[in-house]
């Protein structure tokens, strides 16, 4: 039985998500003890009970003590994207979107046996592309899509390559709007978003993806900080070696390895500052 504090670190849900997906790759039995125990709510919340429930379903496993205690477009567009490269094949679908607090979202996976994975090297960008957007409003008058994506073409301005952002919707119980921008390089991609909610004017939506973007693309970050976090535990079983260049090492980057480390003999080197630009190794243990 590996045993794993789920307060390390940042004491997140990734710790439980990352333990789930670990223990049943390698067969082994874990114990996570203090979920979330430092967070304002600790214990599972609703999210994190679903990634629970599916888990023990695909893999027939025990649990016990389970009880309650992302935006689907970066999945779609960043994490896809990367998993198909490295030889992970699977495809996703958004059936209907759950905005917080209410929730309600329904999103449904087809993952497919996968061949031999590929190890990834991503250290250095190139030339910036251009940048895809797209500004959705649930239930929500059509000018809060109108200006989240107004504002955001007027302050790419200043990067002076294409910029198309489309104006969207997507059938939700709930009201709520997000922005999503993909910027594409000759070698990487970043994606980012920003979260409608209540008292937010729609361009405060538009300026939480841009601010993000922009500070990316002022580091000498291939991959951005979301993406390398959810990168690691997929290149751990790679053929080979991996190389990350990430445009910030995260407080979830460090958590991740450790519970990756538990439960695998692969070596994780993580070169950089916490919230600063950093290098990410992996050698697998195979």
């Amino acid at each position: 039985m590996i045993e794993i504090d789920g307060s390390q670190g940042e004491g997140g849900g990734q710790i439980l998500r990352s333990a789930l997906a670990l223990s049943i790759v390698t067969g082994k039995a874990m114990c996570v003890r203090r979920i979330r125990a430092r967070r304002s709510k600790p214990g599972l919340r609703a999210q994190h009970l679903k990634s629970l429930d599916a888990a023990a379903q695909i893999s027939a496993a025990a649990v016990d003590g389970a009880h309650l205690g992302s935006c689907y477009q970066y999945l779609d567009w960043q994490w896809v994207h990367y998993l198909a490269r490295c030889g992970y094949r699977l495809d996703l679908s958004l059936e209907r979107a759950g905005f917080f607090p209410q929730g309600g979202g329904r999103l449904q996976a087809n993952v497919f046996p996968a061949g031999e994975i590929s190890p990834l090297r991503l250290m250095e960008r190139g030339e910036l592309r251009g940048i895809r957007g797209v500004s959705i409003a649930c239930n929500l008058p059509q000018h809060v899509s109108e200006r989240q994506r107004r504002q955001a073409l007027r302050r790419l301005k200043i990067l002076g390559c294409g910029v198309e952002i489309e104006i969207d919707t997507m059938p939700s119980f709930n009201k709520g709007s997000l922005l999503c921008l993909l910027a594409e390089f000759e070698n990487g991609r970043a994606c980012y978003f920003g979260l409608g909610e209540r008292g937010l004017p729609a361009e405060r939506v538009a300026d939480h993806a841009v601010d993000q973007l922009l500070a990316f693309i002022e580091s000498d970050g291939c991959v951005d900080q979301y993406l390398a976090d959810q990168l690691l535990l997929p290149l751990a079983f790679a053929g080979g070696a991996s190389e990350l260049r990430t445009s910030q090492i995260s407080q979830h980057l460090l958590t991740n390895a450790n519970v990756i480390r538990a439960f695998t003999s692969a070596k994780i080197e993580l070169l950089g500052e916490v919230g600063e630009s950093g290098t990410v190794k992996i050698k697998p243990a195979n």
